[in-house]
């Protein structure tokens, strides 16, 4: 009579029960003490244009033209990320900057949080590596915060963590995505990636699993079709391709360059990249659809730094699968000692009385932390300061009430939070990428910033006479070179408010232009 092994199926419930709870614990309270990393102040957010454009929507309706600058046949016009512009206005009329801050660092940690849980549960990777899969993925985000960044983050996570519980035997989850991608198109361009996230897993799968590509396929051929349900309707694709890949948006902004690593937060992402690769080889080597994802991430960010987000969201699982696997490899298995049987019995007492109150200590304690980190960031005093000395805040007030619906030049990296402050009258030139601006549009703006030949003569075209720029830019030297006087001077920001001489006035400087300018009133 051959032994019969008999198994405690009641044992091995509880012992998954209890990995997945201790994964949840340990990435949600990842994900709390990231907030103190992802929440910003909404000045570093650069959401100003986009407040600008929810208060319109809210106040009048969808406009069918760019409302905020007076530069002209800025056609065709797309309203991409309405929805995000809508939302975030009336987070800001609730509750404040502070408010929009704290929501939108909760899009970018509930992302990296969603990423962290599509690692499968199969593969028994440590709770305490998926937390420090969270953690890795916010340090490296968190200088790329700006715009529409969180939203893609949340909906790259969303995507991975819906595509991982499809693959693991129930396919019809795959039907999640069209909503996701309703939304996100709504919400945000950037879907585009998810899109592609879902075909390259939909065509590394090969023929392993017909029922699951079967089922992906015509979830993602509705997703394309749902993203379509918007202000835009198809011409939401058009608009995503050439703002992406237009050579007039990679002039506005510094987003679509390539990253430059004499910056301390940009080698943080280098370093988890080569830290990527390294847990990779370590780790006994990458399945073929996480290499894909992860050599694409890491190309896509080298090529532009606007998919260095993108590439955190991929790095995240990978980093908690791979890194536990090569540590396990790495690191021999020390002989452990083992205590009397009477001293394990009561330890073992002691813990399952004593669980849910430590748990719940730590995950109050991380809530303070959490909050208390926040406070600092993205606080009233916080944002305050953070709008003085990165925008002229100083300077726009005085514009305002000095010059009231005159139109003025400033450069493009004060143009979004310029139509904030002057949302009407059409007195802005150009605000970024946002705007969907022409090619002819972006040039006039470049010729002026660049002094190419001509650029005065398209300050004259365009009525410009009152400027805001920096105190050492080439602009404000060259203003000054042509009789401009420097009305004021916001030394938070560094920013000089200059005017153009009046008729009959002399178009050469009585005096030369120092810095700080001299004899210059504060704005």
């Amino acid at each position: 009579m051959s032994a019969l092994r008999v198994v405690d199926v009641s044992a091995a419930v509880r012992a998954r029960r209890e990995h997945v709870q201790a994964r949840l614990l340990w990435v949600c309270a990842a994900g709390l003490l990231s907030l103190g990393i992802t929440v910003l102040p909404f000045a570093e957010t650069g959401s100003w244009a986009s407040l600008a454009l929810g208060r319109v929507i809210t106040a009048h309706g969808m406009p069918t033209t760019e409302p905020f600058s007076y530069l002209a046949a800025i056609q065709p016009w797309v309203a991409a990320g309405w929805l995000r512009a809508v939302l975030i206005a009336a987070l800001v009329g609730t509750g404040g900057a502070t408010l929009a801050s704290i929501v939108l660092g909760l899009a970018t940690s509930g992302g990296l949080v969603l990423a962290a849980l599509s690692v499968r549960p199969s593969a028994r990777v440590p709770a305490a590596w998926q937390a420090a899969g969270v953690l890795a993925g916010a340090l490296v985000v968190r200088s790329f915060l700006a715009g529409g960044v969180p939203i893609m983050v949340l909906g790259a996570g969303a995507v991975l963590y819906v595509l991982a519980r499809a693959r693991e035997g129930n396919s019809r989850l795959a039907w999640l995505l069209p909503p996701i991608f309703l939304v996100w198109a709504n919400l945000d361009g950037s879907f585009i990636t998810g899109l592609v996230i879902v075909l390259v897993v939909w065509a590394a799968e090969g023929r392993r699993d017909a029922e699951f590509r079967r089922a992906l396929l015509w979830a993602t051929a509705a997703s394309a079709v749902a993203a379509v349900i918007n202000p835009a309707g198809i011409g939401l694709y058009q608009w995503v391709l050439a703002t992406a890949g237009g050579p007039a948006t990679a002039q506005l902004s510094t987003t679509f360059s390539s990253p430059d690593f004499h910056g301390g937060w940009l080698r943080l992402f280098e370093a988890v990249a080569a830290l990527l690769v390294i847990s990779w080889v370590a780790g006994g080597g990458a399945t073929r659809l996480d290499a894909i994802l992860g050599i694409a991430a890491i190309g896509l960010a080298l090529w532009s730094q606007q998919f260095v987000p993108l590439f955190a969201v991929i790095a995240t699982p990978q980093l908690s699968t791979y890194g536990s696997r090569a540590s396990a490899r790495a690191v021999p298995h020390l002989p452990q000692m083992r205590a009397p049987a009477a001293v394990r019995d009561l330890g073992a007492a002691v813990g399952r009385l004593g669980r849910p109150v430590l748990t719940g200590a730590a995950l109050a304690a991380t809530a303070v932390a959490a909050v208390a980190a926040m406070t600092v960031e993205a606080g009233a005093h916080a944002a305050a300061t953070a709008e003085s000395s990165r925008f002229p805040q100083a300077a726009a007030t005085r514009v305002a009430a000095s010059f009231p619906g005159q139109r003025l030049y400033a450069p493009s990296t004060w143009g979004d939070y310029l139509t904030e402050r002057f949302p009407t009258g059409r007195v802005v030139f150009i605000y970024g990428p946002s705007g969907g601006f022409t090619t002819s549009s972006v040039t006039a703006y470049a010729t002026i910033h660049f002094l190419d030949p001509g650029w005065e003569a398209v300050v004259r075209t365009e009525g410009i006479r009152i400027a805001i720029v920096e105190d050492r830019s080439q602009e404000a030297g060259a203003l000054h070179e042509l009789g401009w006087a420097a009305d004021c001077f916001d030394a938070s920001s560094g920013a000089l408010v200059m005017t153009a001489p009046g008729s009959g006035a002399p178009s050469t400087p009585s005096s030369p232009l120092t810095v700080p300018p001299s004899g210059v009133l504060a704005c």
